[in-house]
């Protein structure tokens, strides 16, 4: 009998889902992982290490397909919690429908299987772009949704879609809109692009010339805001958070923070280029402080971590 409990992680070689594999077995969790495909598993960079493990159990199962097959595996184990780890991420030349099979559809025969498989605790993840295009304004749990992006639509349209069902279902659901999360493992963003110039000496360009505000989440702090949540007593219903890094920070500063722990002889260009999202990402978490009583680290602190991380893999 597992002491710590039974979670089932979906997506779970995807970024984020890797990562919350990997610290739910460190915790002594017996961990349930669904994955496209079993053979590519020896090759992954974060879980690879952890296959052997007698705690881990892995899944291959296609959450667009029947989901009956799983249930079917998994029915011999109490599961506890159920993270969600799968979406639609953006990328160039995809529209709304496909963001939406992902996003709300999946999503949908993902959280209605953790009610069948009588999961104490859903958790999932949005995103911090459903909110109102802003510049210089405080954001929270309050402010103003109005999303830009087809990704943003879709992932907002999944929230809508939880609450609405969660109201008929005796599961706690949890939903946490993100800023860009970062860590070993994850390409893009301007974590690792910052990372990977400033590593090469080659100078950086920092886009809208460095002036607009990013709050960016370490991944080892989200793993940590799962683990709270699971450790939690259980409360029927549905909520959602803004959760993210404990301070904001220009691109200009971040790509600073780069150039100066690694050492480098990179130059700062700031270029007038529109960056992806020309918005202010300044946000309030007093609210998750309160109820969950959640914590993360800075930027600095933050960055430190995931040189050394990065550092000691290369």
């Amino acid at each position: 009998m597992n002491s710590k409990g039974t979670i089932l992680i979906t997506g779970a070689t995807g970024f984020v889902g890797s990562h919350l594999v990997n610290r739910l077995l460190s915790l002594g969790y017996l961990v349930l992982a669904t994955v496209r495909d079993l053979d590519q598993c020896g090759n992954h960079p974060i879980i690879r290490h952890s296959i052997s493990q007698k705690n881990l159990i892995l899944f291959q199962s296609d959450w667009e397909e029947n989901p009956l097959v799983l249930e079917k595996a998994i029915s011999k184990f109490k599961i506890d919690g159920l993270i969600n780890c799968v979406a639609k991420q953006p990328r160039p030349n995809l529209g709304l429908k496909d963001y939406e099979k992902v996003n709300v559809h999946t999503l949908k025969n993902i959280f209605e299987f953790a009610s069948r498989i009588g999961s104490r605790v859903f958790i999932t993840f949005s995103s911090a772009t459903v909110y109102a295009p802003s510049l210089g304004t405080l954001i929270h749990e309050g402010s103003p949704v109005n999303p830009v992006s087809d990704y943003a639509k879709s992932k907002l349209k999944g929230e809508l879609m939880l609450s609405e069902i969660s109201a008929h279902l005796n599961l706690a659901t949890y939903n946490f809109r993100l800023p860009s999360v970062y860590g070993y493992g994850q390409e893009g963003g301007i974590a690792h692009t910052y990372y990977v110039f400033a590593k090469a000496h080659e100078s950086i360009e920092v886009y809208s010339n460095g002036k607009l505000i990013r709050n960016i989440l370490y991944i080892d702090d989200l793993a940590n805001l799962c683990e709270t949540v699971l450790s939690k007593p259980a409360k029927n219903g549905y909520c959602s958070y803004l959760f993210g890094s404990k301070n904001s920070l220009s691109m200009e500063a971040i790509a600073g923070l780069f150039v100066k722990y690694l050492s480098s002889r990179s130059r700062i260009l700031l270029v007038e280029k529109e960056a992806p999202v020309p918005l202010d990402w300044n946000l309030d978490l007093t609210k998750i402080q309160k109820d969950l009583r959640a914590k993360s680290r800075t930027i600095e602190e933050g960055v430190k971590d995931y040189i050394q991380a990065m550092e000691m893999r290369s």
